[in-house]
């Protein structure tokens, strides 16, 4: 299992780092898969993100060729038996869930996963790898998709809390904690964290 969940992206030299020794194929030959799912926020511009997570590996040395994208809230989502890299972009954690399940594509990320291909989630991308999605306490959306399974993936025994920097209130979060006893890492901006199979670390 080879997993890094980031708030921002890979938008440090260390976290830059950190991906770029998770693959195992020269950077020319890598094909990745860019999920994303525009969270219900008036005047969202997805695009920018996605265009500049995709610049990113562009300016990495992935082709740009080789960089997919697909909307959750499409239909026919992609087969992902020739992708080294799975990219699952930020928003409404909820809204992830959902449209995956609705889609019957679990099973895909999973095989994914499991192959031990990388998985990057950005922000919720990184929230919904781990035990429970159920944390509007202090995330800035809600279940409003109706969610009664609010569980994640459960990839991981943590929780990934991301901006805990710029948009998260830390006492919020820190209560959440008292008050349901899961275990947490928080991220800064401009951190992320690399799991490889039970280990991992801060970067």
């Amino acid at each position: 299992m080879k997993l890094l969940f980031t708030s921002k992206g890979l938008n440090t030299p260390k976290i830059l780092d950190a991906f770029r020794n998770l693959l195992t194929k020269p950077l020319k030959d890598v094909k990745v898969q860019i999920f994303y799912d525009k969270p219900p926020i008036p005047n969202f511009d997805m695009r920018a993100y996605i265009d500049e997570d995709k610049q990113r590996l562009i300016n990495l040395g992935i082709p740009s060729e080789n960089i997919q994208e697909f909307d959750f809230c499409d239909e026919m989502p992609p087969n992902l038996d020739d992708i080294d890299v799975v990219f699952v972009l930020g928003g409404n954690e909820y809204q992830y869930m959902y449209h995956i399940r609705q889609l019957g594509y679990t099973a895909e990320i999973r095989k994914h996963v499991n192959s031990n291909k990388v998985y990057v989630g950005r922000s919720a991308g990184a929230v919904i790898m781990g035990p429970d999605i159920d944390i509007k306490h202090w995330s800035i959306f809600s279940n409003d998709f109706g969610l009664q399974d609010t569980s994640g993936f459960g990839f991981v025994d943590f929780i990934t809390v991301p901006h805990i920097d710029t948009k998260q209130d830390p006492e919020k979060v820190l209560d959440f904690h008292r008050k349901t006893g899961h275990k947490m890492i928080y991220l800064t901006d401009k951190q992320g964290i690399v799991i490889i199979d039970d280990l991992y670390k801060i970067v």
